[in-house]
């Protein structure tokens, strides 16, 4: 990225070559204008609206666009997050109490065994683990 400095001692026709270097997005034209139109039906001033935050605004702009921005946001959360939280809500899929009693049975019996499994791996780990603490005891004795 060239510094202002550099920037500034360009000539025409090397700013012109970079110029044609940059590719400016499709329909940013029409996006601005479209922009400036409502700017100016709103009774805004155009020059203002390209300004950016630097713009000028009244006390009550300043304080309810931050207002409805985060009431958007709310919107949009709620939007997104309440469906899928409302799917995803228990439903009794069982109606004989000892059916589902017996599924619970089966679940643990199920954790159980992995359970077991993941135990002794980790005391082989332990052991493989002691190893060289033992090689390292006997050298260091």
């Amino acid at each position: 990225m060239k510094q202002i400095e550099d920037i500034e001692k360009m000539t025409p026709e090397e700013l012109e070559a970079v110029s044609r270097e940059v590719r400016v997005p499709e329909g940013l034209q029409e996006r601005i204008r479209e922009r400036i139109a409502a700017a100016e039906l709103a009774g805004e001033e155009s020059s203002g609206l390209l300004a950016g935050d630097n713009a000028p605004r009244s006390r009550s702009a300043r304080f309810w666009v931050p207002v409805a921005s985060l009431a958007a946001a709310a919107a949009v959360a709620a939007a997104v997050i309440l469906p899928r939280a409302l799917e995803k809500a228990p439903i009794d899929t069982y109606t004989d109490p000892y059916l589902a009693y017996a599924q619970v049975e089966a679940t643990f019996r199920l954790i159980s065994d992995k359970m077991s499994v993941g135990v002794e791996l980790a005391g082989e780990a332990n052991s493989t683990a002691q190893k060289p603490l033992q090689l390292l005891q006997k050298i260091t004795e």
